[in-house]
């Protein structure tokens, strides 16, 4: 009664998946995605535009081999232009600032000091910053 977020049940190595924790009741892993697909939010993003991905964290599993976690975002074309350019390092970060941009170090304290749900920390800008 006290939590504010979706629970789903599941038995990862049965590949089964459910509401509640009834494994009899439970057939796929269906109600995984049904939930992500509910309560996640669309990125905004330009679909018609490139992919742009920055590594978040990196990591090695002896079962799974590397694995790489990844952030989605968007840029404006003065600052693709600025990197194919080669430009300064100080001047890129101005422009990401300008675009309300974050650095990870940022990022980190924002989402461990605000306490907002996933949906609401993929939608931060710069003014979401307490300090």
């Amino acid at each position: 009664e006290q939590i504010n977020f979706p629970i789903v049940y599941s038995a990862s190595k049965l590949g089964k998946a459910g509401l509640t924790p009834e494994l009899e009741k439970m057939t796929d892993i269906k109600p995984v995605f049904e939930t992500v697909l509910k309560y996640v939010p669309e990125p905004k993003v330009n679909a018609a535009g490139p992919l742009q991905i920055m590594v978040t964290s990196i990591s090695y599993d002896n079962y799974k081999g590397r694995i790489g976690i990844f952030e989605f975002f968007e840029t404006g074309s003065e600052f693709e232009v600025g990197i194919l350019k080669e430009i300064s390092e100080v001047f890129l970060k101005q422009l990401a600032e300008k675009q309300g941009m974050v650095t990870m170090q940022e990022d980190g304290i924002l989402k461990a000091s605000c306490f907002k749900k996933t949906s609401e920390i993929c939608n931060r800008s710069k003014t979401d910053f307490p300090f």
